[in-house]
């Protein structure tokens, strides 16, 4: 199963009936008496890692993009920004992608349900076992994170937030959603609906965050390039 793996001790146990937002909680912070409190620190202590992982991340690439593709080196750097873009990129990335990504499994699992209780019965069979699996998993995960989660979240976040951050007032940032959220949208699919298909498909689970936080450097690089030079 394409499930985050446990640290080493961990005794698994069967989770209650849960909505999506107790799921993803539950996925960082484990309740008590719940049969995880061992593998509550463990878990804490690599979200932790993650994030400031993906912070730095978020930081190389805002200086690289200032330093090397806006040339701002002359005038100085624009920290305000570099330090909104760090504290979006480690925080969302690190932690909320760490529960979004930990449930997409759960929809596999549910849709091999729906198919071993109506007709396809013998499909739903070829499909559990590991290998296709796996492949399924993949498939489903890829699909829902570029048309579920990064246009009605991930992106919405990230203008929000950063240019909140960086001092935008309400009504700039309803203009720059409006403005703004369809063409980044669009050039995200363009870049990550492979990556992804690459990174939920073969990638172990607990990789998979710090290999987005990898991407993005060089995603954010390179969106910053088409940008700079398109105006």
């Amino acid at each position: 199963r394409l499930l985050p793996e446990r640290p080493a001790g961990c005794t698994p146990h069967r989770p209650r009936r849960a909505g999506p937002a107790t799921a993803l909680a539950s996925s960082l912070w484990p309740a008590r008496g719940s049969g995880d409190e061992s593998c509550a620190m463990g878990r804490l202590l690599g979200v932790g890692r993650d994030v400031l992982l993906c912070g730095l991340s978020g930081l190389a690439a805002d200086v690289a993009c200032q330093c090397v593709v806006e040339q701002k080196v002359d005038s100085g750097l624009d920290l305000q920004r570099t330090a909104a873009v760090t504290t979006f990129t480690g925080l969302y990335i690190g932690i909320v992608c760490n529960g979004v990504y930990s449930l997409y499994p759960k929809f596999t699992d549910r849709l091999l349900r729906i198919l071993a209780s109506s007709r396809h019965r013998g499909l739903a069979v070829s499909l559990s076992t590991p290998s296709s699996k796996g492949l399924l998993s993949g498939a489903v995960a890829t699909i829902l994170d570029n048309g579920v989660h990064v246009p009605g979240l991930y992106i919405p976040s990230y203008l929000i937030s950063v240019n909140l951050l960086q001092g935008a007032s309400w009504s700039q940032v309803q203009t720059i959603m409006r403005d703004e959220w369809f063409p980044a949208v669009s050039s995200c699919l363009g870049f990550w609906l492979p990556f992804m298909a690459v990174n939920f498909s073969l990638v172990p689970a607990s990789h998979r965050v710090r290999a987005v936080a990898f991407a993005n450097f060089g995603w954010t690089v390179i969106l910053d390039h088409i940008t700079h030079h398109t105006h």
